[in-house]
């Protein structure tokens, strides 16, 4: 399950780096042999070989829940500005 979630993790920040929410050049950067989000990879791996020096597997997993809920939460704020700047009725009306 560690794995799915550094894949979902990876994935989420992929996606809001290309909607740029956050920073785009550091979290929407593709690797052009594997067609993977490679410094979102990097990010999530480095947090958790730092993180797992100081936690155990369970910890480690409840960590990797709240960041997801996290992420989701970003996720829907940055929708709501997306709406809110009026991008929103825009890409409606095509």
């Amino acid at each position: 399950t560690n794995l799915i979630g550094t894949a979902a993790a990876t994935r989420l920040l992929y996606g809001i780096g290309r909607d740029g929410v956050i920073p785009s050049r550091f979290f929407s950067a593709v690797n052009q042999k594997f067609k993977t989000p490679h410094m979102n990879i990097i990010f999530i791996m480095i947090i958790e070989i730092l993180l797992g020096s100081y936690a155990n597997a369970d910890q480690l997993a409840e960590l990797i829940n709240y960041g997801a809920i996290a992420g989701f939460i970003l996720l829907n704020f940055s929708v709501i500005w997306f709406w809110w700047k009026g991008a929103g009725e825009k890409s409606l009306t095509r």
